[in-house]
């Protein structure tokens, strides 16, 4: 129930099993904590990011917390990341698999964020400011519920007939391009 903390300063700690608890600091500068294969890892409080690496493999993250710092890497992989909390910050970075499901309000970003595989939006939404949320060539949004409230970049294909929905909105409400 307390907070995982990684301060390794050199190599690599995998996770095994599935781990429940309540914050998660990564702060081992020059070490990595490997969220595992196939795995579902569920923390309540804030995902602090001060030094080292998050690497995603394949498993997945809810967070019930926000993003709090800048530091260190997280390395994506083919995991997927869950934003399940009410009016969370968003960690400003490359995701695989990016899931906004918050209870209520909307995820501020403290930086750009840029989804390579799926973006889906069940409920809530993601508010931007001066930021971006970027839908890389390869990726893709699903939306049930909740919409981008700021900037949402898109790959574009060129040649005739080309059609993107742009899942946008204001705080009112969803009103896509």
């Amino acid at each position: 129930t307390g907070t995982v903390s990684m301060t390794k300063t050199g190599g690599t700690a995998t996770f095994m099993d599935n781990v429940n608890g309540g914050g998660l600091t990564i702060n081992g500068s020059g070490g990595t904590l490997n969220l595992g294969s196939g795995l579902t890892h569920n923390f309540t409080g804030t995902w602090t990011r001060t030094a080292g690496t998050l690497s995603g493999n394949s498993s997945t993250l809810n967070l019930g917390g926000s993003a709090s710092g800048t530091g260190g890497t997280f390395t994506a992989g083919t995991g997927t990341v869950n934003y399940y909390g009410a009016a969370q910050t968003i960690a400003a970075v490359t995701y695989n698999n990016l899931i906004i499901n918050q209870s209520s309000g909307s995820a501020s970003l403290n930086g750009d964020v840029t989804v390579n595989g799926v973006l889906t939006l069940t409920k809530g939404g993601i508010t931007t400011g001066s930021n971006k949320v970027i839908i890389a060539a390869s990726g893709t949004v699903s939306r049930t519920s909740g919409h981008i409230i700021g900037n949402l970049q898109k790959n574009v294909a060129t040649g005739s007939s080309v059609s993107r929905t742009f899942e946008v909105g204001t705080a009112s409400g969803y009103d896509p391009v």
